[in-house]
């Protein structure tokens, strides 16, 4: 800064210069005044040149004052100057100054993960029970899902607007996929050891705009998970997994605060020529509320919509619309050991019917609720969980049965799959889950089902699912599950024998990280 203000000061003093050398005598001989002659510049008087040095002296003396003179007037000019800039600052706030950003463009991030995994299913053929696996009922064979992808980070398009991708495609399959088929058949070409390779497709495809800080808008095809993915799950579980195309908004106002979104996704497209003519949706408003309670309660609350546009039935005539609203809640939290978990659903609606026959009322309704004990550092936990989910009583009116709509159900009712899905079904569940190591984790659970619709001996079975994951590090993961299903006779085949269903799974996968 000092050196700064001498720079101001004289500059202020050289514009002045001229000014200056007007007001100051100057040293050098008058030369107006005759030239004098050699004589007297050889004379000898000594008065004469103590006369002249005085008046040079005196000269000089002069164009010194002046010089200090500018000198001060220039720092006081400085001065002022610098007083004017402090208050042009003041009066700009700081908040509302604008922000210079140097965008350099979005980073790009990996997205990768490989998942080959072994399944043997036997018994569902003689039960009669068809489980999603390679084949409708026993079989065999490996699975496998590659994806490779990026993300970016938000980059700035507009005044307090924000952009990013996700671009995620994948491969997922079978070993030995026949070229021209989604399941493994003996017949045909083969993508192993031949000319074909397995089809590639789009996973995620969405492009998310970040409106400030408080909004997010999603559009595209991206996944959607929400709570234990009772009615809304990715299903990764399954080679493909689960994604939705659509568009999705959430606001939440404060970061970790309170959030609602709203979503609108197309799930069947009528390919008919009145618009929207046959279209699936699926919209809806989810809410997490537990931010407003304080501490780790997790609360949710939901309206969502199921509608099927008119369409014309193979009969000609006209299949009415149909569309199933599902209100309903959750609740998650613990208290020292014990956690707990409570969700509980009612739908309602109406079921198109085949003119002329009138729309059938829906009425149905779920539950799911677990507690949990938590012991040795929580690497113990005991669990009780009971679910049901209403089923259909054909000699009344009202349609009754649950529609379970996008759950990872294979989490709930049975890791073999035989229950099928949340609809008329009733379970009781206790489990126990071990960590002997941090990167080790061993549960055993065991199911009893119920069908409350059905014949009049509505016990279905039993079902016991041991479950190990290892997750060593660095993203690598092995899991092995073995589950096995006794059958009820009584209800499987009245009158005769159901043999046991067996399922087994070992798996490896790598999620880059």
């Amino acid at each position: 800064m000092p050196r700064l203000r001498v720079a101001l000061a004289v500059g202020i003093m050289l514009s002045g210069a001229s000014s200056l050398a007007a007001q100051v005598p100057d040293i050098a001989p008058d030369a107006s005044a005759p030239e004098a002659s050699s004589d007297e510049s050889r004379s000898d008087d000594p008065s004469s040149d103590e006369e002249g040095i005085d008046t040079r002296l005196r000269a000089l003396e002069a164009r010194e004052a002046a010089r200090e003179d500018a000198l001060a007037a220039a720092l006081a000019r400085v001065a002022e100057l610098e007083a004017s800039a402090v208050v042009g600052a003041e009066s700009f706030p700081e908040e509302s100054r604008p922000e210079v950003e140097e965008e350099r463009g979005p980073t790009l991030r990996p997205l990768a993960s490989l998942v080959t995994r072994f399944e043997h299913r036997e018994g569902y053929d003689a039960l009669g029970a068809s489980g999603p696996g390679c084949l409708p009922g026993d079989s065999d064979c490996v699975r496998y899902r590659a994806r490779a992808g990026f993300e970016t980070t938000p980059l700035r398009v507009g005044e307090g607007i924000r952009a990013a991708v996700r671009f995620l495609p994948q491969v997922a399959g079978y070993w030995a996929l026949p070229a021209f088929a989604l399941a493994p058949a003996p017949d045909g070409p083969s993508t192993s050891g031949g000319v074909f390779d397995p089809t590639l497709g789009l996973h995620e495809g969405v492009l998310t705009l970040r409106l400030g800080e408080a909004a997010r808008v999603e559009l595209g095809r991206f996944e959607m998970s929400y709570g234990e993915h009772l009615l809304i799950g990715n299903l990764d579980w399954h080679p493909n997994a689960r994604a939705f195309d659509g568009g999705r908004v959430r606001v939440q106002p404060d970061e970790g605060g309170v959030w609602v979104d709203a979503f609108w996704t197309l799930i069947t497209e009528g390919g008919l020529a009145d618009f929207a003519g046959g279209d699936r949706s699926f919209y809806g408003v989810y809410a997490g509320l537990g931010p407003a309670l304080g501490g780790d309660v997790e609360l949710d609350a939901y309206a969502l919509g199921l509608q099927t546009n008119d369409a014309p039935d193979p009969s000609g005539e006209l299949r009415e619309w149909s569309l199933v609203v599902t209100l309903g809640g959750r609740v998650r939290g613990r208290v020292d050991q014990v956690d707990l978990r409570l969700e509980a659903g009612f739908q309602t609606g109406r079921r198109g019917d085949v003119r002329p026959a009138d729309p059938a009322l829906v009425l149905a309704g779920q539950v799911d609720g677990e507690v949990g004990l938590n012991l040795l550092g929580d690497r113990l936990r005991l669990s009780l969980e009971a679910a049901w989910a209403s089923g259909d009583d054909p000699s009344s009116s009202p349609m009754e049965g649950w529609t379970q709509l996008f759950p990872t159900a294979h989490a709930f009712l049975g890791l073999s799959d035989v229950m099928g899905g949340r609809t008329n079904v009733a379970t009781a569940v206790s489990s126990v889950e071990v960590k002997p190591l941090p990167e080790l984790q061993i549960t055993l659970d065991v199911h009893g089902f119920l069908r409350p619709r059905g014949p009049s001996d509505t016990f279905a079975g039993a079902e016991g699912d041991l479950h190990l994951i290892w997750k060593p590090g660095a993203g690598l993961r092995l899991r092995a599950m073995y589950a096995l299903f006794v059958p009820n006779a009584g209800f499987w085949a009245p009158g005769g024998v159901a043999d046991p269903v067996h399922f087994l799974e070992v798996e490896v996968a790598y999620l880059l990280q």
